[in-house]
């Protein structure tokens, strides 16, 4: 199995961190109860060699086999003035529960 690099460590030595629950949240958005439509946005930087788009891909596979999710849009950033968090990616989903759907 290929080694991935390392992230990239703040100033303090600390290793970036992202939102680990973000796969149980969506299920639980979706079958909330409230009115309305219902999304998930997930907010993320990239670095050289270390991309988001596994933990994207991971996501979505997660989350589908709890929630439908509709389309996924992306919208990238960069020249940021933080040190190390130089560039990122804002990606959205809209969330349905199955009997959303199924009606």
């Amino acid at each position: 199995m290929p080694r991935l690099p390392r992230p990239p460590r703040h100033r303090g030595g600390q290793v970036p961190q992202s939102a680990g629950s973000v796969s149980t949240r969506s299920p639980a958005s979706a079958a909330s109860g409230l009115p309305g439509r219902k999304a998930i946005v997930i907010f993320g930087y990239d670095y050289d060699g270390w991309t988001m788009d596994p933990a994207i891909e991971a996501f979505e596979t997660l989350a589908s086999e709890r929630v439908v999710l509709g389309d996924r849009h992306e919208a990238a950033y960069d020249h940021l003035v933080h040190p190390v968090h130089q560039r990122g990616r804002r990606f959205a989903w809209e969330v349905m529960s199955r009997t959303e759907t199924a009606a």
